[in-house]
C-alpha cells in the first residue's frame, strides 16, 4: 500500500493520533483462543532438534505467523510514518515503564492431543520485563474433529524403553523455551547437535506412507502434496511438505515460522480437517533466553474447559449432595483410558502419563473424600496438573538440577526468572522460587576467600574449577546461576555470604 493510499489515521492531529496508537499497543486479545478448526489450520508442529532426552516428534503446536503476537503490527506495516511513531511510543511509554503493558501467554493442554500456546498480550520485543503471566488450561477435545495425523502422533507405543515425562516436557517447553524466546530455526554453532529418540519419527513416516497408499487405492479427494526434498532435517530425513526455515538477521526474530504462501489453485479452498497434515519445523535452541523477567506468575485454571472455552459440566449430585466415598464415580466423568475415543490397544495417548486412570485402591477415607470433593467440583485433573507442575519446578531447589531430564528447562528458569509465583486449585505456596534461594548459595573449602560472593571472587573460583581435571558440575552450575542472577539485579552483593 502506498503512503498516499493509507488509512486516514495519519491525517488526524498528533494529539489525537497518539492516544489511539497507545491504546492499540496496550490492548491484547479480546478473548482466550479456543480449540477450533481455525486454530487447527493455523498451527505447525515443532520437530525436536534440541533435547536428546526426548523424542524427535513432538505434540507441540505453535502459530504459523511470525509477527502475530506483536501489538501494533498492523500499524507498523501500514507506512513508514506510523511505523516510526509506533516504535517511538513503545520506547517512550511501554519500555520506560510509564504505562503498564502486560505480557500474557495462554497455554492449552488439549487432552490426548498436545500443547498449544498463544500470546494473549505481547506488546513489544523486550529485553527485561517486570512480570510474565502464563495461563495454563486443560481443554477436552470431546467430539471435535481432530486431524488423524495429530491423533496418531500423540499415540505412543507401550514398550519398556518408552519415553517418560512426555507431558511434563511439553509443559516445560511452553513455560520456558517458548515463553522466553529460546527457540531458533537455526543450529547454534556453539551448541552441540543432538540425536533425539527417533522411534516416533519412524512411526510418523510409516503413517504418512500408509495414508498415501490408502489415498491411491480409494482415489485422492484432494490434490496430492509433492514431497519437499530441498531441505534435510537434522536426522537426515526429508521434512513434510511446505516446511521452510526462516532466514532472519539476529536471533530475536527467529522464534516463529513464517506463513508460506500458496499458489492460486494449488490447494482446495476448504481444508479437510481429518486429512489435514500440519507443517513441521526444525526447532533448535538458543544459548540463552531472548529476554528475562523479574516475576513469572503461573495461573493454573481451576476447572477444565471444552472447545468453546466453557467450563466442563460438573457431575450430577444426589439431592444436592455428592455421593459417599463408596458409591463410585459416574462413568465418563473422568474419562478413563478405555472410555476415550482415541483409545488404541498397545498405545498410550499423550497426557495419559500425566492424567492416569483414577483408582481408590488402598486409599484411606480422608484421601478418598478429598479426591471426591475435587472430582465433583470439576478440579481433579486441574489440581493434578497444578501439583505435578509445581513439584517439577521445585526441582530448581535441588543442587542436582543438571542431572534431571528436565535440566535444560530448569536452568532456563534459574538464569532468566527472578521469582516464580503461582495460583490454582492445588494448595501450595504462593512463591515457588524466590530471588535468592538458600539452596543456590554454595561454598566449600576450595574457596580462596571467606568473604562475600563478589564478582571477582566468583570469576576466580569459576576459572579455578574449570581448570581442574574433573570439574565439579554442581559447583560450576551454582556459580553461573549466582553470576547471572547478580547481573539481572535479583541477588545483591550482601545477600550471599560464604560460610566455609
Amino acid at each position: 500500500m502506498s503512503e498516499t493510499g493509507t488509512s486516514r489515521l495519519v491525517d488526524l492531529p498528533w494529539e489525537v493520533r497518539r492516544p489511539i496508537i497507545v491504546d492499540v499497543l496496550q490492548s491484547g486479545r479480546s478473548k482466550l483462543p479456543s480449540f477450533s478448526p481455525k486454530l487447527i489450520k493455523s498451527r505447525v508442529r515443532l520437530r525436536n532438534c534440541f533435547d536428546a532426552n526426548f523424542p524427535e516428534v513432538t505434540n507441540f503446536y505453535v502459530p504459523r505467523y511470525k509477527y502475530r503476537r506483536l501489538h501494533g503490527h498492523g500499524l507498523r506495516a501500514t507506512n513508514r510514518q506510523l511505523r516510526h511513531e509506533t516504535d517511538l511510543l513503545v520506547e517512550e511509554q511501554l519500555q520506560s515503564g510509564r504505562l503498564e503493558a502486560p505480557f500474557v501467554l495462554d497455554v492449552m493442554l488439549v487432552r490426548e492431543i498436545g500443547v498449544f500456546q498463544s500470546w494473549v498480550s505481547f506488546p513489544y520485543i523486550p529485553e527485561h520485563i517486570k512480570k510474565l503471566v502464563i495461563n495454563l488450561r486443560i481443554v477436552r477435545p470431546e467430539m471435535t474433529t481432530v486431524p488423524d495425523e495429530w491423533v496418531e502422533m500423540a499415540s505412543y507405543r507401550k514398550r519398556e524403553d518408552a519415553p517418560t515425562q512426555i507431558t511434563s516436557w511439553h509443559l516445560f517447553m511452553a513455560i520456558t523455551y517458548y515463553a522466553l524466546g529460546c527457540f531458533s530455526v537455526k543450529q547454534d554453532p556453539l551448541l552441540p547437535r543432538v540425536q533425539p529418540d527417533s522411534q516416533p519419527a519412524t512411526r510418523q513416516r510409516e503413517l504418512l506412507a500408509e495414508r498415501e497408499r490408502a489415498c491411491t487405492c480409494a482415489g485422492p479427494s484432494v490434490p496430492a502434496r509433492p514431497e519437499n526434498t530441498s531441505q534435510k532435517a537434522i536426522t537426515g530425513t526429508s521434512p513434510p511438505i511446505r516446511t521452510k526455515l526462516i532466514k532472519c538477521k539476529g536471533t530475536k526474530c527467529k522464534q516463529l515460522p513464517l506463513r508460506i504462501p500458496k499458489k492460486r489453485g494449488q490447494w482446495p479452498k476448504r481444508m479437510d480437517i481429518i486429512a489435514h497434515q500440519s507443517d513441521t519445523f526444525n526447532a533448535y535452541r538458543l544459548s540463552s533466553a531472548s529476554y528475562v523477567t523479574d516475576e513469572l506468575f503461573l495461573n493454573f485454571a481451576r476447572v477444565e474447559y471444552d472447545v468453546n472455552n466453557e467450563p466442563v459440566s460438573l457431575p450430577a449430585k444426589i439431592n444436592g449432595k455428592r455421593p459417599g466415598p463408596w458409591n463410585g464415580i459416574p462413568p465418563g466423568v473422568l474419562e478413563t483410558c478405555q472410555e476415550s475415543r482415541f483409545y488404541k490397544e498397545g498405545y498410550t495417548q499423550f497426557s495419559r502419563d500425566f492424567f492416569q486412570d483414577y483408582s481408590y485402591y488402598c486409599m484411606d477415607l480422608t484421601d478418598l473424600d478429598d479426591d471426591l470433593q475435587l472430582i465433583y467440583e470439576g478440579q481433579y485433573f486441574t489440581a493434578h496438573l497444578h501439583e505435578h507442575s509445581t513439584e517439577n519446578i521445585y526441582g530448581l531447589r535441588s543442587p542436582k538440577i543438571y542431572e534431571s531430564r528436565l535440566a535444560l528447562y530448569l536452568q532456563v528458569l534459574a538464569h532468566s526468572i527472578g521469582t516464580i509465583t503461582q495460583a490454582g486449585p492445588w494448595k501450595a505456596w504462593d512463591h515457588l522460587i524466590i530471588q535468592c534461594p538458600i539452596e543456590w548459595l554454595y561454598s566449600d573449602v576450595r574457596w580462596e576467600d571467606e568473604s562475600e560472593y563478589t564478582d571477582q571472587i566468583i570469576e576466580q573460583n569459576l576459572a579455578k574449577e574449570l581448570a581442574r581435571g574433573s570439574p565439579d558440575e554442581e559447583h560450576i552450575l551454582r556459580l553461573r546461576i549466582i553470576q547471572s542472577r547478580k547481573a539481572h539485579g535479583w541477588i545483591n552483593e550482601g545477600d550471599i555470604l560464604t560460610h566455609g
